[in-house]
């Protein structure tokens, strides 16, 4: 999880479908251990607890395998692999 959205949505219910339900914390990606810009982040529209962050590579970032560290509230969540193309 992100934490809170605007507007809160209660344990164990879905994001609502119609309106993006933003995070209400700071939401930070670390690409590779550098600053990535985040462009968005949000309850997943019909989704329980699933979420969408959206956000721009740094301009040099290898192509290749890339470590991402998500972090909502200053609280990081354990780093996963992905593929830059």
């Amino acid at each position: 999880g992100r934490g809170p959205t605007r507007p809160s949505v209660g344990s164990g219910q879905p994001f609502p479908s119609s309106t993006l339900a933003p995070v209400d914390s700071l939401v930070e990606v670390r690409v590779n251990g550098r600053s990535a810009i985040v462009l968005g982040a949000y309850g997943f529209p019909g989704a329980v607890d699933g979420y969408q962050v959206n956000f721009r590579l740094p301009t040099d970032t290898a192509k290749g395998s890339a470590s991402i560290e998500l972090s909502a509230g200053g609280v990081a969540g354990t780093p996963v692999n992905i593929m830059v193309q």
